[in-house]
């Protein structure tokens, strides 16, 4: 319980920009997203490795859902592969209104999602790759 809250703590508090060093890993110029991953930051355990990614998006991401909207511009995502498994699950993520993980977050989850199997040719495959293989 106390890691949850210290990652959570972690995510919503301090600027990506100050603790993390941001390596880019693709650059999607239809979505205009680029997609990082935080390699000084893995966190290797017994069966898995986990890591910090980002998603940042050149121009803002509108959710609408009923009366509901939601504007962003980044996502941090602290996530774990599995490498032998190849799957992974978020353990948390922030929504941010600026690029980059700036501002204040929208919107923070800090609970972990089901474990999920990771597809071929998918960004998650992308993360996965570089998770085991930095995380070795």
């Amino acid at each position: 319980m106390i890691k949850k809250i210290l990652i959570y703590f972690v995510l919503v508090f301090f600027s990506p920009t100050v603790f993390c060093a941001w390596t880019l890993i693709y650059e999607n110029p239809e979505k205009e997203a680029k997609y990082y991953v935080d390699l000084d930051a893995l966190v290797k355990r017994k069966n898995a490795i986990r890591m910090m990614t980002l998603e940042d998006f050149k121009a803002p991401v509108i959710i609408k859902k009923n009366s509901y909207k939601l504007s962003y511009n980044s996502i941090r995502s602290f996530s774990e592969f599995d490498c032998g498994q190849k799957k992974m699950r978020i353990l948390s993520y922030s929504v941010y209104p600026s690029q980059m993980g700036n501002g204040d977050p929208l919107m923070s989850k800090g609970a972990h999602f089901d474990w999920m199997p990771v597809k071929s040719n998918t960004l998650n495959e992308a993360y996965l790759q570089i998770a085991c293989q930095e995380g070795q």
